[in-house]
């Protein structure tokens, strides 16, 4: 739409807008659902007689945001590859806050007849109710959604997120006791109390056992309700970490979806199913690292306050996939 009104401006001549929705709904949209179903299909042969790991998530609503379609995705999380995805739209069923629910049912479908060895999602309460009542596979918590709701202390953020993930990948799959018994000795921590440790001289201030942080720390229950560090629903939730993958993929697959159908624009159902460039994910992801400089590529996002961070360099996207359109 934008190079038509580019196109106007400069008196550019080209097809009408009209013109060029209907070959996209005859010609572009028939073709680009019929190639992702050919590559989902050979995607499932290869997965047939493989114990998968999935890892799912939505992508609806939003803040400020109501959505009028939502989308579930369905990562199989050793290939890193989308082997499901699902458009919700939210006539069909309560409201939009049930089309995530909705879209991992009808996920659950296009993986019957796998092994499935673990399942993992967000905390939405809905899915894990559904799963653990319906599914009756092991299902995990992703650890960036627990870290997310912890209300932060200050200099301590960078700390409390190591040591979450910490607790996650040291431990083994299940084994929700010793995850949340290593995140409760955070608190210690934070008060220097402990005989070893490996890390060097301490630049921050140690907390003191009646200082308001503290205080937060072991009473945000009562004073923030269970959603706090040591609340009750989060320490359940803690149990539930993942130490098998994270949906990391997922979210990064959903905002290249961004690229193609923004949530702002308003599609039809056919294009917005064509849209989910899960073509265009499988022929550049995972993406490969480009060996020209031996120095890391460092830089300094505005959140890390100063700090960095390592980046690979990669190479431009393949387009390979887009060939077989044509």
């Amino acid at each position: 739409m934008i190079i038509f009104y580019h196109s106007s401006l400069l008196n550019i001549n080209c097809q009408t807008l009209r013109t060029f929705f209907n070959n996209q709904s005859q010609y572009l949209h028939n073709t680009v659902i019929q190639t992702w179903k050919t590559s989902q299909q050979k995607l499932m042969s290869t997965l047939a007689s493989k114990k998968l790991d999935l890892g799912d998530d939505a992508r609806c609503d939003s803040m400020g945001h109501s959505a009028k379609f939502g989308s579930y995705s369905l990562l199989e999380l050793e290939k890193n590859k989308i082997i499901s995805v699902q458009l919700v739209q939210s006539n069909e069923v309560q409201g939009s806050y049930h089309m995530e629910l909705e879209g991992l049912k009808r996920c659950r479908e296009a993986v019957d007849g796998f092994e499935i060895k673990a399942v993992v999602t967000d905390r939405h309460r809905q899915v894990g109710k559904w799963i653990r009542e319906n599914w009756h596979v092991p299902h995990y918590f992703d650890c960036w959604h627990i870290y997310y709701s912890i209300l932060y202390i200050k200099d301590w953020i960078k700390s409390l997120t190591y040591h979450l993930y910490w607790c996650a990948m040291s431990s083994e799959p299940g084994n929700g006791e010793a995850m949340k018994e290593k995140w409760l000795t955070v608190v210690a921590h934070m008060q220097n109390n402990h005989e070893k440790f490996t890390h060097g001289p301490m630049i921050k201030k140690w907390f003191t056992t009646g200082k308001y942080q503290y205080f937060f720390l072991n009473y945000s229950q009562i004073m923030w309700g269970p959603s706090g560090a040591h609340g009750r629903c989060f320490l359940v939730d803690i149990t539930k970490m993942s130490s098998v993958g994270q949906t990391s993929a997922v979210v990064t697959f959903h905002s290249v979806v961004n690229h193609f159908a923004p949530k702002m624009y308003k599609l039809s159902f056919a294009g917005m199913k064509s849209r989910f460039v899960c073509l265009h994910f499988f022929s550049d992801f995972p993406c490969i690292t480009m060996k020209i400089l031996d120095l890391p590529n460092l830089i300094f996002p505005k959140y890390k306050k100063g700090g960095y961070e390592v980046k690979k360099v990669l190479v431009h996207s393949t387009y390979g996939k887009y060939k077989s359109l044509f």
